[in-house]
């Protein structure tokens, strides 16, 4: 009997399926109807794995069901689709999904009347399983409804396989590939959903043969680049100017995430003509963004007199002029873009806002802030009079009593959209109120770390800006508690996807000592002795930063590639191991790296243990090869020279882990089955 799993690219061929069960994907109702499946789904595992409700006033079983709804909803570690279609969200503490559930929804109004049933989902009349004082109940006298979800085959049969893209797949049992998946899924789930799954067998064995599936070995998790190729979001039918996603948002993040990207690459195919853009800085105001009367030059004719006649005066050739200074209403970006929503009724306008915290926004949007506030059709729900001087512009640009003057009264329609950008780590900046923050709605923009072939270039050393970027954002989170001055994707932009020695000291390294370590006073900065900022542009200073990045545990290219030989030699036979493991769903690690990455996990899952502990621990499960993890103290008295490891912070101390060995036959296997299931470090073969 052999176990394996389905490969990503079926995988990704249901989940694209599954994104067409709804017309509209983007819409509310698509979201609603995905949520209700997720739930349901969620509880029958639930009754599976305890053969009873799940009762939501118990703190275990509240957050075991949420575990298994983020469980149907997982892409890849901390990204979650929505309603199986891009773009996908990143974890918000309920995975994106039903978030009223608990606090606002059925379970809650079952709480506050114990004795009444309610039905869940509330909508549509057509309710999957029932609440009663928040416990939620299975009833199978519902799961017929569940077709009414799940409409056809096709979407069944794609269903099944997402659900089972973790689980292994018995093969060559002498039973058929329909009865192994039915086996495999009902490991996880009752027979009663399996039996409105797979109802009708002759269709469903029809409609999974059109996947020609294939197995392999591992599982591969999808990432998101996978999603956006899936939907070739760059594509016509896939712009995100024909599905937009509010009419107010708020793009936020780290510095160099690609909020600006992102609304680029939103609003592609859209005509330059239909997008206005404005930067708020500290000297903003309303003028600047609307409009006023500025002084402006303008010629105005000379006349004299001819013959006791006024007649306009000419060279001979042509009228002469005279230059004088006039004041004239000039528009700014907010009136452009407001005048061209009106002009173009039948097309959307985009008005965008770079950097919107460092202007006042209450001094620069004035009176204008009541027009946020939007109907259920994208109108402003209060208009607003406009000023003599305004509206003397716009009713000789739009015509007296025209839409958009009407009455005299300001009123955003619903085809302007106005999306902006927040770098959450700007120091000059103004506060934004409570008032002014919920009439907009918020999309963080998170450090996906995609840029793995980026590389950092330090005299004939070269390092991987992402390995880079991870341990340096590691650090500022655990040294300052906030994400906001971590390093984003597109912190620096090098146009050959080289971060030059310069470059990297005077954008990079130059943020993290001012901005976020202020004066170097960090952990991330660990070298043998302290340093000032000046010595990084002295003689001897890329030994220095070479110095830095040994001790953030941070390894040249060429010296991977010269671990990855000796792997080599001491696979023998097996040929050129290129496996890669990852950690708790996270990750794609060579075997000489492994073992550092789990210590230095561990070691942040118990920050109360000292180094000396942590090693005991470590050296406890088994001597897998030599000196494989060690304390300065033992460090100290090896004989061996130039040892490869790599240096890891416990505390004010320092941990030792081997690169070398780790090639034998079994070795990281021998590891990895020593570690224990409470460690909270579950390792798998991804490559």
């Amino acid at each position: 009997m052999t176990m394996a799993y389905i490969s990503k690219n079926n995988i990704l061929a249901a989940y694209k399926k599954l994104s067409q069960m709804h017309p509209d994907p983007n819409a509310q109702g698509a979201t609603q109807k995905i949520s209700a499946i997720r739930h349901f789904l969620a509880l029958d595992s639930f009754y599976k794995l305890h053969n009873r409700d799940c009762n939501t006033r118990d703190k275990d079983d509240k957050e075991e069901f949420a575990d298994l709804v983020g469980k149907v909803c997982e892409v890849c570690h901390d990204l979650y689709t929505t309603n199986f279609y891009y773009p996908l969200k990143h974890h918000t503490g309920d995975y994106s999904v039903g978030s009223n559930f608990y606090s606002a929804g059925q379970v809650n109004a079952s709480l506050v009347n114990p004795n009444e049933i309610f039905d869940y989902p509330k909508r549509g009349g057509i309710p999957l399983m029932n609440v009663q004082n928040g416990v939620l109940e299975r009833n199978i006298s519902l799961y017929h409804n569940f077709s009414n979800y799940v409409t056809s085959t096709d979407y069944a049969v794609a269903l099944v396989i997402w659900l089972i893209r973790k689980t292994s797949i018995e093969l060559n049992n002498g039973k058929t590939l329909y009865d192994n998946i039915y086996l495999a899924l009902s490991k996880i789930f009752t027979l009663e959903l399996l039996n409105v799954l797979f109802k009708d067998s002759a269709a469903f064995e029809q409609e999974l043969n059109k996947y020609n599936l294939i197995f392999g070995e591992n599982f591969y998790p999808i990432q998101e680049n996978d999603i956006e190729n899936l939907f070739d979001v760059s594509s016509d039918e896939e712009k995100h100017s024909d599905f937009p996603i509010s009419y107010q948002v708020i793009f936020y993040g780290a510095p160099g995430t690609g909020k600006s990207h992102r609304i680029k690459k939103q609003l592609e195919g859209v005509s330059k003509e239909n997008i206005f853009r404005t930067t708020f800085h500290p000297d903003s105001d309303y003028s600047t963004f609307v409009g006023a009367y500025k002084p402006t030059k303008a010629k105005k004719p000379l006349y004299g007199l001819n013959g006791g006649l006024t007649v306009r005066l000419n060279d001979g050739k042509d009228d002469l002029d005279e230059d004088i200074i006039t004041y004239k209403f000039i528009p700014q970006a907010f009136l452009n873009a407001y005048m061209q929503a009106y002009r173009k009724p039948d097309e959307n306008i985009y008005l965008i806002i770079e950097e919107i915290n460092r202007g006042n926004c209450a001094q620069i949007f004035g009176d204008l802030f009541q027009l946020l506030d939007r109907d259920e059709n994208g109108k402003s729900e209060y208009t607003i009079k406009a000023d003599a001087d305004l509206k003397a512009y716009l009713e000789e640009e739009l015509g007296e009593g025209g839409e958009g003057i009407k009455d005299g009264e300001l009123c955003l329609p619903s085809n302007l959209y106005i999306y902006a950008t927040m770098n959450t780590s700007d120091q000059s900046l103004f506060p934004i109120d409570s008032a002014f923050k919920r009439r907009w709605d918020w999309e963080y923009e998170p450090i996906k770390y995609k840029n793995t072939d980026w590389e950092i270039e330090i005299g004939d050393l070269k390092y991987r800006w992402s390995d880079f970027q991870k341990e340096v954002n590691t650090r500022i989170l655990k040294d300052t508690g906030s994400e906001d001055k971590m390093l984003g994707d597109y912190f620096v932009n090098p146009p050959t996807r080289v971060i030059s020695y310069n470059l990297f000291r005077n954008k990079i390294l130059f943020y993290l000592w001012n901005d976020v370590c202020k004066d170097g006073d960090a952990d991330i900065f660990p070298t043998d002795e302290d340093f000032s900022f000046s010595q990084l542009y002295n003689q001897g200073s890329e030994q220095l930063i070479v110095s830095m990045m040994d001790k953030l545990g941070l390894v040249p290219i060429d010296d991977e590639e010269d671990d990855e030989e000796d792997d080599e030699e001491e696979d023998i036979g097996t040929g050129r191991d290129k496996t890669k493991y990852s950690i708790n769903g996270v990750g794609k690690y060579p075997k000489r790296r492994l073992a550092t990455e789990l210590i230095k996990l561990y070691i942040e899952q118990n920050p109360t243990l000292s180094a000396s502990q942590v090693v005991e621990k470590w050296k406890s499960l088994g001597n897998f090869v030599s000196h494989f993890v060690e304390t300065q103290e033992g460090y100290d008295v090896r004989t061996d020279k130039e040892p490869r490891v790599n240096v890891l912070k416990c505390g004010n101390e320092n941990i030792y882990v081997s690169t070398n060995g780790w090639g034998g036959q079994g070795v990281m296997d021998s590891l990895i089955s020593a570690i224990p299931g409470n460690w909270n470090l579950k390792v798998e073969k991804i490559q």
